[in-house]
């Protein structure tokens, strides 16, 4: 990892492919191509049309479903405008397209606007402690000023209504009658009292501030104020509040009646998107068409047999249609966008892949493979990142970068076909690794068995969210748990939206309303919940590990307090990028100028007034040890070491991310830039380098994508690091080597969908390879004979 596997890939050749697709495009955009930057090479021939698929996850939307982002759901939409049958009462409808998609005004349902389900204020939620007071903070929404958040009111303007009902904000929430707590809630029209959080006497003293009389008016409630900021937006900090039932007027279909009284072979658009993309295969091969059906179906199943053919050879074919993607795992997602990025039938192009491998149980990649030695049989030239084995030894040449990673990489290690690996074993830690199916437990084995001291667990009773099947699972504590399975048998539904979920309600004391589970017992053994996956730190180039880490809140710090600094009177916000005063403003701190550009992704420009330095000049002439704050945000990790060393609060952090192998990483390296193995990292960085009191529960999701079998064992030792210091770690994982060191494995499957959810084995790795049903059992017998 930081070898420059991914600068020769993406910075290199796809970034120079992209240019000189740019100079073939009409004058508009070739204004682009012309400020765009060459790639720092000497030269590239024989350069195709390149393509790229990258890891970095497509962001969930609750109105994107598994049917909108593969098209299958807008072939259906097509098909059910030209041979659907209208059997409602409205006599004018017309069969259009729009009619039929929930996030169009014509086809969604009024009540829900197309979501499927609504979200209610539940009050219990809004309950922090019933034994205070609501002076004394007894609702969530309390800010430490005394202002209830959602009221319009302080706890004092509160009182005055209060008192006019016959109670007061001094007594504990338990002790309220019901209708006392309903007039904080819904509202009351006694007598009228002033709304804001600051008194007219405060804000008098405002400097530059005409004060004003606060607006009088009844006092509304919380709920019904609540209510109507969700009307507006699906506000997150409200949405914590509520509780989601499916729509009563559609049936959580999202449709309107017109649209969902339309019919095909007896089932209505809703119907078929209840069915998995195999059931929708199977309804295809068995319908029975007459006159212009027969026509008419016929480029419409081409068209849909086209998307299904693809989805099905990634074994993906066991998702629903109506499966929101923000359910879906990282795996899933980057799987679906490989399959819609190479679903047509282009050739001489040269594709550029990230890890496609994320996600994938071994007995998967067989499926991969085969799509990828399609595209190259197609007449198209495939370029991989990778780091798995079963998919090395299938390329036809290898090409291995570093030796080490940061300024000790770079370097061309092997440029060989596969089969005279075994020549560069000394050389390179790939070929090492590669011929060593076992290194990661030979290393770690001694300090694995360690961690089995505790006889606690966490157990969790009838879990029956989506595919699980009212299974009961127990994880171990103060060790070192794998979930493992194929891909779509339940791994994160039962980790994260099960386990995570009701834990982090338990640790911030808010109540839990998931019917899909009975109960976890065991969470009282622990303070707080840490859950760390591959989603990136940050969405745009601004974020980046300082940033996130709180470590540049620190060097700004440092600089505001520099002698230069103060005589030109600069504070600790004039060394942000993201602040006006210190940022260059015409880029406003980007340091790069970005136009979108559709199909081809964004193009980015330096600015030409700071140079990509993001500061403007009197920032940048204050200097600490003869860097500027620029110079320091280019610094690596590794070199911020020496630099600070003599500032105990930076040091500290920066020493937890170079023990986690993170010392070639900038400080200010754009969090976009970042693979998701490094994201995890960063995240498990910014916790480490805090002081944490009590025992924590980590949760991680395949905290091997992006690193090699040397890089693991850099994360492995900080893993049992934690599990030494007490901390429970549970892991979703895939990596063969990594499961074998589990103190505790839990095998979910056996399949997919609704073929999986079961727990089909759980013990010891010995257990698993026992389990004549266990995928994952076979695989790690497969690799040990």
């Amino acid at each position: 990892s930081g070898s420059g596997k991914s600068s020769l890939a993406f910075d290199t050749i796809f970034k120079e492919g992209q240019r000189l697709y740019l100079e073939t495009l009409p004058a508009y955009s070739r204004l682009f191509s012309a400020k765009l930057s060459r790639p720092d090479v000497e030269s590239i021939s024989g350069l195709r049309a390149t393509i790229s698929v990258n890891q970095h996850k497509t962001s969930g939307s609750f109105r994107s479903t598994v049917g909108t982002i593969t098209e299958i759901y807008d072939i259906l939409r097509l098909l059910f405008a030209r041979l659907g049958t209208y059997e409602g009462k409205n006599k004018n409808i017309k069969l259009e397209r729009s009619l039929f998609s929930f996030n169009s005004p014509k086809g969604a349902c009024p009540d829900c606007k197309g979501i499927g389900v609504k979200e209610k204020i539940s009050p219990e939620l809004l309950i922090k402690d019933e034994n205070l007071s609501l002076k004394d903070g007894a609702l969530i929404p309390t800010t430490p000023t005394g202002y209830i958040v959602y009221s319009q009111v302080t706890v004092d303007v509160l009182n005055l209504v209060c008192k006019e009902h016959g109670f007061n904000t001094e007594i504990p929430w338990k002790e309220l009658r019901e209708e006392d707590k309903n007039i904080i809630f819904f509202g009351s029209d006694r007598i009228k009292v002033p709304f804001g959080k600051h008194t007219l006497e405060s804000r008098m003293k405002w400097s530059g501030i005409t004060a004003k009389p606060r607006d009088e008016g009844y006092y509304k409630g919380m709920i019904p104020i609540m209510e109507e900021i969700l009307k507006r937006d699906r506000n997150k900090n409200i949405l914590r509040f509520t509780i989601s039932a499916k729509c009563s007027t559609c049936n959580g279909e999202r449709l309107n009646l017109d649209a969902r009284s339309v019919f095909f072979k007896g089932m209505n658009i809703s119907d078929f998107n209840n069915l998995s993309i195999r059931e929708v295969k199977s309804f295809l091969a068995n319908v029975k068409l007459i006159g212009k059906e027969v026509a008419l179906m016929d480029t419409i199943n081409k068209a849909l047999l086209s998307k299904i053919n693809k989805l099905e050879s990634l074994g993906l074919d066991y998702l629903s249609l109506n499966r929101e993607t923000s359910s879906l795992s990282g795996g899933e997602l980057q799987r679906i966008k490989l399959a819609i990025q190479t679903g047509g039938d282009l050739s001489n192009i040269l594709y550029v892949f990230d890890e496609p491998s994320i996600g994938l149980h071994h007995r998967d990649k067989i499926k991969l493979i085969n799509l990828l030695e399609e595209i190259k049989e197609k007449g198209n030239t495939v370029c991989i990142v990778e780091h798995d084995k079963d998919i090395m030894s299938k390329a036809d040449k290898l090409i291995d970068i570093g030796p080490g990673a940061g300024i000790n990489g770079g370097n061309i290690l092997i440029d060989d076909t596969i089969d005279r690996l075994y020549k560069y074993k000394k050389k390179s830690h790939t070929a090492s690794c590669f011929f060593n199916t076992q290194v990661l437990a030979k290393k770690n084995i001694s300090a694995n068995k360690k961690s089995l001291n505790s006889d606690q667990w966490i157990k969790i009773y009838a879990a029956k969210k989506f595919n699980l099947k009212n299974i009961d699972i127990a994880f171990k504590c103060n060790a070192f748990n794998v979930v493992t399975g194929v891909s779509g048998a339940g791994k994160s539904t039962l980790v994260k939206r099960t386990l995570g979920l009701y834990a982090k309600n338990y640790f911030s004391k808010q109540k839990n309303t998931d019917k899909s589970i009975d109960r976890i017992e065991g969470l009282e053994n622990f303070t707080n919940i840490l859950e760390i996956d591959s989603t990136p730190i940050g969405r745009t180039a601004r974020s980046n590990p300082a940033t996130y880490i709180n470590l540049f809140d620190h060097i700004r710090d440092l600089f505001s307090r520099l002698p230069e600094a103060k005589e030109k009177k600069l504070k600790k916000s004039h060394f942000s990028f993201n602040v006006v005063g210190g940022r260059c403003e015409e880029c406003q701190g980007a340091g790069i100028k970005s136009t979108g550009m559709l199909f081809i992704g964004d193009v980015k420009i330096l600015c030409d007034k700071c140079h990509g330095k993001r500061f403007n000049k009197d920032i940048l002439d204050i200097k600490y040890k003869e860097k500027n704050i620029f110079d320091i945000l280019e610094m690596s990790f590794k070199d911020a070491l020496d630099f600070f060393s003599d500032i105990p609060k930076i040091i500290q952090i920066v020493d937890t991310v170079n023990n986690l192998g993170l010392g070639y990483i900038k400080l200010g390296q754009p969090a976009t830039t970042l693979s998701g193995g490094e994201a995890q990292r960063i995240k498990l960085a910014s916790r480490l380098s805090k002081t944490v009191k009590g025992k924590t529960l980590y949760i991680f999701d395949e905290p091997t994508i992006g690193l090699s079998d040397f890089d693991i064992q850099i994360l492995l030792n900080s893993l049992f690091d934690l599990i030494k210091n007490g901390h429970t770690v549970i892991i979703i994982e895939h990596n063969l080597d990594l499961i074998r060191l589990a103190d505790h494995i839990i095998d979910l499957g056996p399949e997919s969908g609704e073929n999986g959810g079961y727990c089909v084995a759980s013990g010891s790795v010995e257990d698993i390879m026992n389990c004549e049903f266990s995928y994952t059992g076979r695989a790690l017998k497969y690799e040990n004979e």
